[in-house]
């Protein structure tokens, strides 16, 4: 008697005293699906824009640019241009989720970034799309970066 009064009082109908009810318990999830996940290969040997917001990660407003590149002693440097109000920084450690990798673009100040084999970048465009880019691989005429991006 007790459960069809709550149930009444809870706006719930067809309960009766003796069907067990079930908890339906529903949670956010933590972190947004990636809209892109994988390699990105740019040549350095021309300036190659990227664009976080498209679909292709090409074309229309770049938000940053690969512009130089210089491999010396066995280590190599790439140069990344922010632009169009983007923020780009180096992580200064290990940074996995879209949060964490907003945070650090957000403190980003410098125009001109350098980052060599296995720094993680992270990019936060003025459209709020925030990319984690760590430097896999340097060749001859390209670096190959593993990038995750997360749009808004």
């Amino acid at each position: 008697m007790t459960a069809i009064v709550a149930a009444l009082l809870l706006g719930v109908t067809g309960c009766t005293a003796s069907e067990p009810q079930s908890v339906v318990t529903v949670t956010a999830s933590p972190e947004p699906l990636p809209a892109y996940r994988g390699p990105l290969t740019l040549e350095y040997s021309k300036v190659e824009d990227v664009n976080f917001d498209s679909e292709t990660l090409a074309g229309g407003d770049a938000e940053i640019d690969i512009h130089a590149a210089q491999i010396l002693w066995k280590i190599a440097d790439v140069d990344f241009k922010a632009m169009n109000d983007t923020k780009l920084m180096v992580a200064p450690g290990q940074v996995n989720s879209r949060a964490e990798c907003a945070a650090v673009a957000q403190a980003g100040k410098d125009t001109y970034v350098i980052a060599r084999t296995d720094d993680i970048l992270c990019v936060r465009t003025a459209n709020g799309a925030v990319a984690r880019l760590q430097v896999i691989k340097f060749g001859k005429e390209t670096v190959t970066l593993d990038a995750t991006v997360w749009r808004r």
